[in-house]
């Protein structure tokens, strides 16, 4: 949900440049624990999972106690990439 602060005499500008800047590395957010936790941002992803999904990388998705999904990220570990690479020769 996108939520705008208004004042007395329209938007304050540094909500506003907060909320945009967020909107434009959405992203980025999503894809970026570290990141995420700078901004203060608990989570990017919607009720269902989705998003762009990169090969190099395990995905965990999880459901919270209120039903919600969440969706996170990790560097794929070699091992799983070699597993991977494996099932797919045969």
């Amino acid at each position: 949900m996108h939520a705008l602060v208004v004042h007395e005499h329209g938007a304050d500008p540094r909500v506003e440049k907060f909320e945009s800047d967020l909107w434009n590395d959405f992203w980025r957010l999503y894809d970026d624990q570290s990141y995420r936790a700078m901004k203060g941002v608990r989570t990017s992803s919607g009720q269902g999972v989705w998003g762009p999904f990169d090969r190099d990388k395990l995905y965990t998705i999880t459901l919270e106690s209120d039903g919600g999904l969440s969706l996170t990220a990790a560097p794929l570990k070699a091992i799983y990439r070699e597993a991977l690479n494996q099932h797919q020769s045969h």
